[in-house]
């Protein structure tokens, strides 16, 4: 399941929404069944992973436009 494509139509807050209303599900269902290879909490867990690694490329993404823009301002400054 790629989810990239979403990220731009959700704000940070819905993302994080979102990951915390799947790992809770991950958590129940993990505690009802007792077994981590269960189709159920297999789909869970790679869902939770494809938005965690979202954020995590979002985030890298907007450091690398900080980094850059701070690159950018230092050679004007020198």
């Amino acid at each position: 399941m790629n989810i990239a494509h979403l990220s731009g139509k959700r704000t940070q807050e819905a993302l994080m929404q979102t990951i915390e209303r799947i790992r809770r599900e991950l958590v129940q269902a993990v505690n009802e069944k007792k077994s981590f290879t269960d189709d159920e909490i297999v789909m869970l867990s790679q869902q939770l992973d494809d938005y965690l690694v979202t954020v995590q490329q979002e985030t890298y993404a907007k450091w690398m436009v900080s980094a850059a823009a701070y690159t950018r301002t230092e050679r004007l400054d020198a």
